[in-house]
C-alpha cells in the first residue's frame, strides 16, 4: 500500500511539524515511538527524499518537508470533512444538519438542560441536540450517544472532563416514618431497610459520611432493596425503606411538598465525582468540546444549587 496515500502517515508528519518532535508528535497521536520512526521512514522512501533533518536535536523538517506542509493540511481538512459527512449520513442528517445526543443520568432533573440545547442550537446553526437516557460507557463507544454525564470517572477508553461532586441525603417518605418512625442513631439505622441503586454502577457504594469526616458503612448482613433510579425514587415514595442515593433532584417537588423528608441529617452518602465524557475521537471537535463545558457549568451549577438550597432548607451543615 502506497503511504502516499495514507492519511495516517501525513497526520504524523504535521504533528512532527506542530510538536517540534518525533517523539511528542508519536505521544500526541497515541503511538509507539518506534512505529513512528518506520512510518517516516516509509514515507520518505516513497518520496524519495528526507522530511526530517535528524541531524538536529530537536528534529526538525527539512526545506523539502516544509513545502509539504500546506499540502498535507489540505490532504488532512478534506478527509475530516469527508468523515465527517460519512458520520452524518450514517446517523440520518438530513440537509447537513449535525444531531449531537447527549445522555443525561436517569436520575438526574431534565429541566435546566432543555433551554441550555436550545440556546445552543440558537448560536450553532445547523446543529441539534438530542437526549438519550444514561446509555453508559458502552453506549458512548458504541455511538449510541455523542456526550455523556456520568457520576464517576469513567476510564481511559473515553474522554472525560471533571464537572465537580455530588452527593444526596438519607431521605424516607412521610408515610415511611408515620409507619416506623425515623431513625434516630446509627444503630438505629441497621435495623431499617436501606434502599439501593444496583451494585452495577460504577459510582456504587454502601459508605456514608458526615463533615467531621467520620465514615458509617451499610452492613453486608442489613436488608437492602436495589434497583434502578426510577424504582429507587419509587420505593421511597410508597414507604418501602429509607434511600441512600437517589438524587435530591428527582425527589423536589415531594421534599418541597413535605412527603419526603431527610433523616440523620448529619449525615449523607459518600460524595461522587462528576464527569463530562466523549468518545477519544471526537474530542477536538469544536461543537463537541463548546457544549461539553456548557453541560459541565451547568451541571455544576445545579449540583451546588441543589445540595446549597436544601441544607438551607432543612438547616443542615453545607460542607461536604
Amino acid at each position: 500500500m502506497n503511504p502516499l496515500g495514507q492519511v495516517p502517515y501525513w497526520k504524523l508528519f504535521l504533528a512532527v511539524e506542530a510538536t517540534g518532535s518525533l517523539a511528542l508528535a508519536a505521544s500526541a497521536l497515541e503511538i509507539d515511538r518506534a512505529v513512528a520512526s518506520r512510518t517516516m521512514a516509509r514515507l520518505e522512501a516513497a518520496l524519495g527524499y528526507e522530511l526530517l533533518d535528524r541531524k538536529r536535536k530537536p528534529v526538525a523538517l527539512t526545506p523539502r518537508g516544509r513545502a509539504l506542509v500546506p499540502l498535507a493540511k489540505n490532504l488532512c481538512s478534506a478527509w475530516e470533512a469527508l468523515a465527517e459527512a460519512s458520520r452524518l449520513q450514517s446517523r440520518g442528517a438530513i440537509g447537513g444538519r449535525r444531531h449531537i445526543r447527549v445522555s443525561i443520568p436517569s436520575n438526574a432533573s431534565r429541566g435546566a438542560f432543555f433551554s441550555l440545547f436550545r440556546d445552543f442550537e440558537k448560536t450553532h446553526p445547523g446543529i441539534v441536540v438530542e437526549t438519550a437516557l444514561d446509555v453508559g460507557v458502552e453506549g458512548l463507544v458504541n455511538e449510541q450517544a455523542d456526550i455523556a454525564i456520568f457520576g464517576y470517572a469513567p476510564g481511559r477508553e473515553v474522554f472525560s472532563i471533571p464537572a465537580g461532586r455530588s452527593t444526596t441525603l438519607l431521605l424516607a417518605s412521610s408515610s415511611y416514618i408515620e409507619r416506623h418512625g425515623a431513625p434516630r442513631s446509627l444503630e438505629d439505622l441497621r435495623s431499617r431497610t436501606i434502599l439501593l441503586r444496583n451494585s452495577s454502577s460504577r459510582a456504587f457504594t454502601t459508605r456514608l459520611q458526615n463533615s467531621a469526616g467520620e465514615s458509617f458503612y451499610i452492613a453486608p448482613g442489613q436488608k437492602v432493596l436495589m434497583g434502578d433510579a426510577l424504582t429507587c425514587r419509587t420505593m421511597l415514595l410508597e414507604g418501602n425503606g429509607i434511600s441512600i442515593d437517589v438524587d435530591l433532584g428527582f425527589v423536589e417537588s415531594e421534599l418541597e411538598a413535605g412527603t419526603v423528608v431527610p433523616v440523620l441529617t448529619r449525615w449523607h452518602r459518600e460524595p461522587w465525582n462528576n464527569s463530562i465524557a466523549c468518545r477519544a475521537e471526537e474530542s477536538e471537535r469544536p461543537h463537541i468540546r463548546a457544549l461539553m463545558q456548557l453541560i459541565r457549568a451547568e451541571w455544576e451549577n445545579v449540583a451546588s444549587s441543589l445540595w446549597v438550597y436544601w441544607c438551607r432548607r432543612f438547616g443542615l451543615d453545607q460542607r461536604l
